[in-house]
């Protein structure tokens, strides 16, 4: 049943995202899967069979990061993805967005990423969220980056793609995810 809510509400999301046309749109969908992706971790159907897949997409990502290739590195965003970044305070609508936002941080050098810890669910048929904490350092300047991140992947075609981000800082004194206070979320 509550699958069944979930993957209901992504489909509207989905068709939502076709009719998009003014940033006040995308703001409405960015808050609503915002809305879903809580609701994904308080309904807490933990499933690690997708952690496999989830590595494999963030080792490539991390591979294109360190070889320069923007695109490699953002291999993993649908098309129309929308990322919410709570620590800048920005959203971004579409991989256009996304690829020159990375583009400047592949400038930074090359990095290695931790991950401290992860958790899986299960959202629906074809459908996972991976919520995340990680510590990524600029091997170059060895600077350190504590943060979180949750992805909401939907599977397109033979491929997962991540159609949602919300992601952050950690406090570096604590690094302790529950800093970040559930209407954030």
């Amino acid at each position: 049943m509550v699958e069944h809510r979930i993957g209901s509400l992504l489909d509207c999301i989905t068709r939502d995202k076709i009719n998009a046309k003014t940033p006040s749109d995308w703001e409405c969908i960015a808050m609503m899967y915002c809305d879903v992706a809580a609701f994904i971790v308080l309904v807490d159907k933990k499933d690690e069979k997708f952690g496999p897949i989830f590595d494999e997409i963030h080792r490539m990502a991390v591979c294109g990061f360190n070889s320069g290739n923007v695109f490699i590195a953002t291999e993993m965003y649908a098309q129309d993805v929308i990322i919410v970044d709570m620590e800048r305070n920005k959203e971004y609508y579409g991989v256009d967005q996304i690829i020159n936002s990375v583009a400047h941080y592949i400038t930074m050098g090359t990095i290695e990423m931790k991950i401290i810890r992860r958790i899986m669910h299960h959202a629906g048929p074809d459908r996972f969220s991976a919520w995340v904490e990680f510590e990524t350092t600029i091997l170059a300047t060895g600077n350190v980056i504590r943060g979180f991140f949750q992805q909401l992947y939907d599977k397109q075609g033979d491929q997962w793609k991540c159609v949602f981000e919300r992601n952050g800082s950690i406090d570096p004194v604590t690094a302790n995810i529950k800093q970040v206070s559930w209407n954030q979320l």
